[in-house]
């Protein structure tokens, strides 16, 4: 069997809807995928619902952005076969998703200030159906018009990333808080990409 655990949506920084991915998945021959979306359940049910439909089989995820107190570290740990509702994660998540969108939005004055071509109307355009806007939704609009070469590519260092103008972060519910909220909707904690994040 083959299968995606970690995919992303529109309901977050991911550029297809569920049921694209869904498609997507069948036509390469995927057996099993998971979108595990940033810090929210928002399609999950979807998933579920309409992985049947495509012959795929669907596992609710979750990719929780937290911190590790004892290290300063920022840490993903991904959550999977939660029940729903998963009221415990979006207890959890939804401080993380309003910092993000209030984060975001100034993000995107910033850059509209410093004269990057892009304006919040333009990256809620982007988002499609997100309802958070996320850093890299303004950055689509940015690749659109030729004023960036990547959704993570070079630019997206130089204006997010060390001291770049909209490099800011927001502040992450514990990693320990977050393991607890996945076992408490009755899912399973992975720690994500630990390689990348010196966890």
């Amino acid at each position: 069997m083959k299968g995606d655990l970690h995919l992303h949506s529109r309901h977050s920084d991911g550029s297809l809807s569920i049921r694209e991915i869904l498609a997507e998945a069948k036509m390469i021959g995927l057996d099993f995928v998971s979108v595990v979306d940033h810090d929210t359940t928002a399609g999950a049910f979807e998933l579920l619902s309409s992985g049947t439909e495509f012959g795929i089989g669907a596992v609710a995820g979750i990719e929780i952005s937290a911190m590790d107190a004892g290290t300063g570290r920022k840490v993903h740990l991904l959550g999977y076969r939660y029940r729903l509702p998963a009221r415990s994660l979006e207890a959890l998540c939804g401080p993380t998703l309003a910092a993000r969108n209030e984060l975001t939005r100034w993000q995107i004055e910033t850059l509209d200030r410093a004269g990057y071509p892009v304006t919040i109307a333009e990256a809620e355009a982007a988002a499609r159906g997100s309802a958070i806007l996320y850093k890299q939704h303004a950055m689509a609009v940015l690749v659109a018009k030729g004023a960036a070469d990547g959704i993570h590519g070079e630019t997206y260092a130089r204006l997010f990333k060390g001291g770049g103008i909209c490099a800011r972060e927001i502040a992450y519910p514990d990693a320990f808080d977050a393991l607890r909220a996945i076992r408490e909707d009755g899912g399973i904690a992975v720690l994500a990409h630990p390689g990348q994040l010196d966890s």
